[in-house]
């Protein structure tokens, strides 16, 4: 089990390079992250966070679950491994999970559960997240190796443990190399933020005003007249949606579900614990 001060050791060591978990932020393939949120990380613009998640948590605590039933099944031997630089460009590093001697190739070990566990396809294929396919070619790029395993634990009490494959040809390893060195070249070494993809992002450039009002743009006077329309068309839709809430719970009273003619269920408004009900429609 890695120690807080280990932890610490490697964030540090972590955060002034590019990651394999910053591979699809930095491609705006990422919901938890974006090019501005790594660019801050790397340049010291923001402090290295110590804090752990609990899904993140009970994922380092499950890796060598999911690590040794990936051995077991497939029979080749793994070992712990550690963080990996480039051999050209330093600043591109990698974690890995464990190392396969025999194959010598990396192994990657994941938890997914919800929405999540969805999008992952077949076993023994390369159908995994974008986010994930990312981090493995990042790795690939790092390691200097065409492949690179991937073992998921899915679900919750229900779980099943799957295996992938993912391999990189040269061309494709040669183009991410080049988007990243290029997106370094162009944001770090210039100490130039990316631009923004978020409202976060523009909080985080633009924390302060100046006090001095400027003159719109063309383009920024068009993008006021669209946010009044957008802001009005929400308000209509959200009257709207809420009718037909009234609607269907009306029809529910008691009911914890409302179902179709042919049994498929439409809505529920289930008590919690809390003595609340709530309400979800499918499709919501």
């Amino acid at each position: 089990m890695q120690t807080p001060a280990d932890r610490l050791k490697f964030l540090r060591e972590r955060a002034p390079t590019i990651g394999s978990s910053d591979a699809a932020a930095i491609l705006c393939e990422s919901t938890y992250k974006t090019p501005g949120d790594v660019w801050r990380r790397i340049t010291g613009r923001i402090p290295i966070d110590e804090t752990v998640s609990k899904a993140a948590e009970r994922g380092h605590m499950l890796e060598a679950v999911v690590a040794d039933w990936w051995a077991g099944a497939t029979g080749h031997g793994i070992c712990a491994d550690g963080m990996r630089k480039h051999p050209t460009y330093q600043y591109l590093t990698a974690n890995v999970d464990r190392w396969i001697p025999d194959l010598d190739l990396a192994l990657e070990c994941k938890t997914a559960s919800g929405p999540a566990a969805d999008d992952f396809g077949a076993e023994d294929t390369d159908e995994v997240p974008v986010p994930y396919y990312l981090q493995c070619l990042h790795q690939a790029v790092v390691c200097g190796i065409n492949r690179v395993h991937l073992a998921v634990l899915i679900g919750g009490f229900a779980f099943e443990f799957r295996k992938y494959v993912l391999d990189f040809s040269p061309e494709i390893k040669s183009e991410y190399t080049a988007t990243v060195v290029r997106w370094w070249r162009e944001h770090v070494e210039t100490d130039t933020c990316p631009p923004p993809v978020t409202l976060s992002d523009t909080r985080a450039m633009y924390p302060y005003d100046t006090g001095e009002p400027i003159v719109a743009t063309e383009e920024a006077a068009e993008a006021c007249e669209r946010y009044v329309m957008a802001r009005e068309a929400e308000k209509s839709a959200k009257a709207y949606k809420d009718e037909e809430a009234i609607t269907i719970q009306s029809a529910m009273q008691d009911a914890p579900a409302l179902l179709s003619i042919h049994g498929r269920e439409l809505a529920t408004w289930k008590t919690a614990k809390s003595g609340r009900r709530t309400f979800r429609v499918k499709g919501d």
